[in-house]
């Protein structure tokens, strides 16, 4: 049976102080804690003056404590802290678990697991999403774009069926509606069968998280092998792949002379030296519009992309031709080089829409992120290097690319081999560029012809 401490009254207790001799080695100071009377009770006071009520008992041989409230020296309005009175009471019940041989501390888990548990009947579907499952998104994606499109499938698609439904009530039929929703002549699941699975994984991920957040107690009513595929027709049967629109890679040096003729006045179009830098390194349409100066090397003429931006989940080092570094340094930032490297003239940033229309605009049948499709059936043409030219578009789709990277993980595997292709596509792109006659007609963005 503990010992039970002198009884103190409610001031005596108010005028509790931390000792100063508490302090360990190192001189740091730890908490005074007063026995007040009841039995297990203590009063927890810091240096700095605060006070909290500690319950300290023995569990199976094992000392414990947590503090079963603030302290108060008298009730005050909407405050949850308690005063002597209301602490006695506290460590009373506590005492009766411990004679029952229930661990209070346990037991304070157990009831707040269950009081959880009740709360989080009743959150919603849409409530549920906006409050967790969103806020983690936008930790883990790389930019605003997809958190849009995210937002737009919920809002569109999703929340029309279950959005006022709590989580825990939601099951297969509902999912299937969101999915069989009329969409054109068809089902969402068949006239627009990539944003309906898209639709289906956000869906499965949402309810996945619910479940380790204890909002629900049934299983997954989204998940799609042995459940959705087992009533809604198969992707292969409903999907056919579409590749992105690109021009031949016979037509590129004349769309470059005319991306070119188009910046007139020199430096009057930020949004054509985008493109164009996009074209010669290869890359994607964020990467692109979104590289920084701090991620600009002109000494030793690299773009160093970090993991985590953009679409990459590693570093990758990417070789900068003449061309492209030309294009960098006639941009308005290069004057300070820091931010955004491309800009619109007003400082926004260069839209993905914007780019990506540019060609159609000019006749020609492509989207930005085709190029790189342009650019790979270059290479496979000119039979060169297929591991280099599969790394420079920061492909890592096969074992042996995977270990050539791992080989060399700071990103720069084939560096030297990816420079030289790179010099190569570019020679290629900016062929009408660098002829005489065509330079004669052409307006320069500060690009000199090759010699």
């Amino acid at each position: 049976m503990p010992k039970t401490a002198k009884k103190l009254s409610a001031k005596a207790i108010s005028e509790l102080k931390w000792n100063p001799k508490h302090v360990d080695t190192k001189g740091r100071p730890y908490p005074s804690m007063h026995p007040v009377g009841p039995t297990n009770l203590y009063l927890q006071v810091t240096h700095t003056g605060s006070k909290v009520w500690m319950f300290r008992y023995s569990y199976l041989g094992n000392r414990r404590k947590f503090s079963p409230g603030g302290y108060v020296y008298q009730t005050a309005k909407g405050s949850a802290a308690l005063t002597l009175k209301q602490a006695t009471e506290k460590a009373t019940h506590l005492n009766g678990l411990l004679d029952a041989g229930i661990d209070p501390r346990a037991e304070r888990r157990r009831l707040e697991i269950e009081a959880r548990a009740e709360e989080n009947k009743y959150v919603t579907f849409k409530e549920f999403t906006k409050t967790h499952f969103i806020p983690k998104k936008q930790t883990e994606y790389k930019g605003a774009d997809q958190i849009r499109r995210l937002q737009q499938l919920l809002r569109d698609y999703v929340y029309p069926h279950i959005g006022t439904l709590r989580v825990n009530d939601i099951d297969k039929k509902h999912i299937v509606a969101i999915l069989e929703q009329k969409s054109g002549a068809s089902t969402f699941w068949q006239d627009k069968h990539d944003a309906a699975k898209r639709t289906q994984n956000y869906v499965e991920n949402i309810f996945n998280q619910a479940i380790a957040l204890d909002y629900r107690t049934a299983s997954n009513p989204a998940i799609w092998r042995g459940l959705l595929s087992e009533v809604l027709p198969s992707p292969k049967k409903v999907h056919k792949v579409t590749h992105r629109p690109a021009i031949h890679h016979k037509q590129l040096p004349r769309f470059v002379k005319i991306l070119i003729e188009l910046d007139n006045p020199k430096g009057s179009r930020p949004d054509i030296h985008c493109f164009l830098f996009g074209v010669l390194t290869v890359a994607r349409s964020n990467e692109a519009r979104l590289v920084d100066w701090g991620e600009i090397d002109l000494r030793k003429k690299v773009w160093r992309m970090p993991a985590g931006k953009y679409k990459s989940e590693k570093d990758w080092v990417i070789p900068l031709t003449r061309e492209a570094i030309k294009i960098i340094k006639a941009q308005p930032s290069a004057k300070y080089q820091e931010g955004r490297v491309f800009s619109t003239l007003d400082g926004g940033k260069i839209g993905d829409k914007k780019l990506s229309s540019m060609p159609k605009a000019l006749g020609f049948d492509a989207v930005f992120n085709g190029f790189r499709r342009t650019f790979r059936t270059w290479c496979q043409k000119r039979k060169l290097n297929n591991e280099a030219s599969e790394l420079a578009m920061k492909h890592l789709d096969t074992s042996r690319l995977k270990q050539v990277y791992i080989d060399d993980p700071d990103g720069k595997a084939m560096l030297k081999e990816r420079r030289i292709i790179l010099e190569k596509y570019e020679r290629k792109a900016f062929k009408l560029v660098y002829s005489p006659i065509a330079t004669a007609k052409v307006v320069q963005i500060g690009m000199g012809a090759s010699q």
